[in-house]
């Protein structure tokens, strides 16, 4: 299933081919230029005058025909690299079409530069195991663009369907001086806005004026990243909401979560069940897999002989192939394989069912906003004697029963004939999230590295061993050592030991050691992980749920090279935050010195509270366990 929340906010997509130029630029017929009062310094690289955006239904009688947004932006650059906010991209689908851009740039001294008639360039947008589908990255870049010059630019995308509407995002990564969005309501419809802040969602109900509704915030700062945070992207201020009529509606205009899965039942009824032939493969598969289950044995028979490979467009997104093609010839994306799935499950008399889902590359779906839009995923469900058995035949890593790490603890939809139900996957045991890093830094040969993990760290780092060669070397060095100067990586060895990964490799690179003369330095930031990776997120149910490793071990150990003396260092030291241990050893054994940092947290759970006050802890003590490592070169 597609992804199918429409961002009409700056995105990138991957694998873009060559794209096509189409002359739909117009020059607004009047306009004022900005004044001159709002060039002033910031430290920023750039900032939002204004950004404002509309959003109106296409008929207001009927708001499932579909809605046109509009987007205007004004901003100021104040650093060579706020340039980049000169580029912009428009992501368009089968439903949807640019109806109108303009843009203009006002140079330091005044000039002009209008967006060119031919400035959009439409790009084929695609991603992993994607071969085609119909979205599309609509690019213009804006010309000329300076420091102190102010951007301008305003589009409006039609789009003929209404079961995805476009969410508004009030603040950035640059400081926003005027954030306002509006909705022309349609007389007699329903419309639920609901506003995510900090990670905490709660139902807003705008500004009356006139017809419409207006949401509005000034004087926004950048977000930037935070240690012991909720990440940046969960910290976005964004306004989300639905429009659904009095009556249920069968044309992708939801009510209650039971008009999305009949709609999605709608789509699915007619595709037919799985040929016997195919019944019979399954069987025979069973058959020489008697150490299994029937529900797992058919999990990979689907899981192992279909791949993943999507194909599709309009409809297509939502609206899987019939089962016996699947099998047929043998591809899929990931409704095809779960109806796949499914229609075996019934043929062998399992209870089972389609499992709707938002993985995490987008917001997690709300139970008060129903749409299909909140899904782009779908999974299967099989009816256990305690609930539901949740597994992902496209997951090809996964176990019966084991969901990956971007479909745990999502909101999601079971989808049945007698009805749905909105559940949350369940999370992995939070015990086992463990990450142990060591480096091993060596001035006259090579280095070493290593990383050991188990959990969820351990999941992630499992994938590399789909790579190999020369493409895995680079990964390795671009994830872990890219920050050091001239890094190259060689004698690379993945290991894996039941739910544990490890990782190791030797490197060199240029510069580990600072200084002239006499003195030498060992800078260990440059080595320890980045604190702020280690984030909390919004759970919907419990306040704050501790994402990243629950226990982080750190070690740094640098082989004092001959004729050389350590001097001195950081100083050991330990802290006890709000639910969170920090500690810090520096010690010296012979020839080596080591810098041991150790996190772990207490909790799995924290309330808002405890989650700010373990922020500030981080801040205060992360600085106080990294430095230098002076050394005095003897001879």
């Amino acid at each position: 299933m597609r992804n199918s929340i429409f961002y009409l906010s700056c995105i990138a997509f991957i694998g873009c081919a060559s794209g096509r130029n189409y002359p739909i630029v117009v020059a607004p017929e009047t306009f004022e230029v900005p004044s001159t009062d709002t060039r002033a310094k910031s430290e920023a690289i750039a900032e939002y005058i204004f950004h404002h955006g509309e959003l109106r239904f296409l008929d207001e009688s009927d708001p499932s025909a579909g809605w046109a947004f509009t987007r205007h932006a004004q901003l100021q650059v104040y650093a060579p690299a706020g340039r980049g906010y000169a580029e912009v991209s428009i992501g368009t689908d089968h439903f949807t079409h640019i109806e109108s851009l303009w843009g203009r740039v006002v140079q330091p001294d005044g000039t002009i530069l209008n967006l060119s008639k031919y400035a959009l360039e439409e790009l084929n947008a695609s991603g992993p195991g994607i071969l085609y589908h119909d979205a599309k990255r609509n690019l213009f870049v804006l010309p000329g663009v300076q420091v102190g010059s102010i951007i301008e630019y305003h589009y409006t995308v039609h789009s003929r369907q209404s079961h995805s509407l476009p969410s508004w995002v009030f603040n950035s990564s640059i400081p926003v001086k005027e954030s306002r969005f509006e909705v022309k309501k349609p007389e007699g419809w329903q419309l639920t806005f609901k506003i995510s802040e900090e990670g905490e969602s709660q139902t807003t109900s705008g500004k009356q004026e006139g017809d419409r509704l207006v949401f509005e915030k000034r004087n926004l700062p950048a977000l930037k990243g935070e240690s012991f945070s909720l990440p940046r992207g969960h910290r976005f201020s964004v306004l989300n909401f639905t429009v659904a009529s009095a009556q249920e509606s069968s044309q992708g205009v939801f009510g209650t979560w039971n008009d999305v899965g009949r709609w999605y039942l709608q789509l699915t009824q007619s595709l037919g069940e799985v040929e016997p032939s195919v019944v019979d493969a399954a069987r025979s598969w069973m058959a020489q897999h008697p150490q299994l289950s029937q529900e797992a044995a058919l999990f990979y028979f689907v899981r192992d002989r279909i791949r993943y490979v999507a194909i599709f467009e309009g409809l297509g997104a939502f609206r899987p192939h019939a089962p016996s093609e699947v099998y047929r010839v043998r591809f899929g994306d990931c409704k095809d394989m779960s109806t796949l799935l499914l229609s075996l499950y019934r043929a062998f008399g399992i209870e089972a069912a389609p499992v709707l889902i938002g993985t995490k590359s987008i917001p997690n779906a709300d139970r008060d906003l129903p749409s299909i839009g909140a899904f782009n995923h779908v999974i299967v469900g099989v009816k256990g004697g305690e609930g539901w058995i949740y597994s992902d035949p496209t997951h090809k890593e996964a176990e019966y029963g084991q969901l990956s790490d971007h479909t745990r603890g999502r909101g999601a939809l079971i989808v049945s004939a007698q009805g749905t139900e909105f559940v949350r996957t369940p999370e992995l045991n939070p015990a086992l999230d463990q990450l142990h890093l060591k480096w091993e830094i060596s001035a006259e040969q090579a280095s070493k590295y290593s990383i050991s993990a188990s959990g969820t760290p351990a999941e992630r780092l499992s994938r590399m061993r789909y790579y190999r060669g020369q493409i895995l070397k680079r990964l390795v060095e671009n994830s872990f050592i890219g920050h050091l100067s001239q890094a190259k990586a060689e004698k690379l060895a993945l290991k894996s030991e039941k739910n544990r990964y490890q990782l190791t490799f030797d490197f060199e690179a240029k510069g580990l050691f600072q200084g002239q003369g006499q003195r030498k330095y060992f800078d260990s930031n440059s080595y320890f992980r980045d604190p702020r990776y280690l984030y909390l997120r919004q759970d919907r149910k419990v306040p704050i749920i501790f994402e990243g490793s629950r226990l982080l071990k750190e070690t740094v150990q640098v082989n004092i090279p001959p004729g050389w003396k350590y001097v001195e260092g950081p100083v050991t030291q330990s802290h006890q935050g709000p639910g969170a241990k920090l500690s810090f050893r520096v010690s010296q054994e012979g020839s080596k010195v080591l810098l041991e940092r150790e996190i772990r947290f207490e909790q799995h759970r924290y309330s808002p509270q405890q989650a700010k006050a373990l922020k500030d802890f981080g801040k205060k003590v992360m600085k106080t366990t990294q430095g230098l490592l002076v050394f005095e070169v003897t001879k």
